[in-house]
């Protein structure tokens, strides 16, 4: 059996090696005539799977090792009988850890009494609200979808959320069909409800942001700020948005080592399935040790202070903007070649339930948010 895999994916000619023989070709680079002998693609969102990279060729299963599907052709794979798996949830902790970082960043007078509106309660936004909540903000939910399936009242329309929330972050997948559409989601037409000192975060989709609109709304200041993961168009990137960022990321939101471990073994297992093939795989076999931090809070750091410290010693986004920005000054083929670098080559960083806090105060409510972060304590 023969495998293509990205080799962006951790430990993919390891763990599928068990099995048949794999070779790996960069995602973004793959083409139809790679692939007219091969059983198995193993990918992740850079690559499109449609009919110009798999017509005439012998590919039986595509494991995505993404959560996002909007690169996957579907109509196109049932048509053809070739059936796909995704990591839906592998890297959910990841990105509301990433949303985390990006509130704690934006200074204390964000962190006090703010209303944080959640577009896209699933498994990355439900993980946000509980953590948004955990830091004692208060939060407004948008799930249509979610609303019709629970009927749960406490869900609010789109205008309500943009117009009472301080900041906004988005969670939904990208679709252009359906009852509730998010391609441009956020746009000319509705941007303008968010307050004037607002900021505005994208960790799901590019498209899921007018960037045109965006861009236009901030040379204006009608919002304060906005943070993006994602961008229309990745890697070809308006810079003139890049440059009117409060902060910038090349969509490593959900690139904590163990999101992305997830999404191998959940990807492994789905072709191990496929195959009829159990066989079980374990990281820690080949060497995969889940990086472990000590972080020490001081008795004269308030609660604020001890949040940031504690998060940020674990993952700081404001990191991942400065190595960003770098590449900005560079013509813009280079450009978009460094983007990818920058995701190929990111930071090993884990995720908050491998750091051990050390508490010299006896705050009561430091305790207890980092516990629902997700930290453990040790407290002399």
């Amino acid at each position: 059996m023969k495998i293509i895999a990205d080799p962006i994916i951790p430990f993919v000619k390891e763990a599928f090696e068990t099995f048949g023989e794999v070779h790996c070709i960069p995602g973004r680079s793959l083409a139809q005539k790679d692939l007219h002998d091969v059983d198995i693609l193993v990918i992740r969102s850079t690559t499109p799977i449609n009919e110009a990279l798999l017509d005439n060729t012998a590919v039986r299963f595509i494991a995505n090792c993404s959560a996002g599907e909007d690169h996957i052709d579907q109509n196109y794979l049932a048509k053809r009988g070739i059936e796909f798996s995704s990591a839906k949830g592998s890297n959910a902790n990841s990105v509301a850890e990433y949303v985390v970082s990006a509130l704690l960043s934006l200074g204390k007078s964000f962190y006090q009494k703010t209303t944080l509106g959640v577009i896209g309660v699933g498994n990355i936004g439900s993980l946000v609200v509980k953590k948004a909540e955990a830091l004692g903000m208060r939060t407004l939910q948008y799930d249509p979808p979610l609303q019709r399936k629970t009927g749960y009242r406490h869900f609010v329309d789109l205008q309500t959320l943009l117009a009472e929330s301080d900041i906004v972050t988005c969670h939904v997948p990208i679709s252009t069909t359906g009852s509730d559409p998010t391609h441009h989601l956020l746009n000319h037409n509705n941007l303008i409800f968010m307050k004037s000192h607002g900021i505005l975060i994208n960790s799901s989709r590019g498209a899921v942001v007018d960037n045109r609109a965006l861009l236009e709304t901030l040379e204006k200041k009608k919002i304060s700020g906005a943070i993006l993961d994602v961008f229309e168009g990745e890697p070809d990137i308006d810079l003139l948005l890049l440059h009117s960022l409060t902060l910038a990321t090349p969509h490593i939101a959900g690139h904590s080592i163990d999101g992305k471990v997830n999404g191998t073994q959940m990807a492994y297992e789905s072709v191990g399935k496929f195959i009829g093939n159990s066989t079980p795989w374990d990281p820690q076999k080949i060497g995969y040790i889940r990086p472990k931090k000590m972080v020490d809070i001081t008795s004269d750091m308030d609660t604020y202070d001890a949040l940031v410290h504690a998060v940020h010693s674990v993952y700081d986004i404001r990191e991942d903007d400065c190595r960003f920005r770098v590449t900005w000054p560079h013509d813009d083929s280079l450009r978009q070649t460094l983007f990818d670098q920058l995701r190929i080559n990111y930071p090993i960083h884990s995720e908050f339930e491998t750091a051990t806090v050390s508490l010299l105060s006896d705050s009561i409510e430091t305790k207890k948010i980092l516990r629902k972060l997700g930290f453990s304590l040790s407290t002399p």
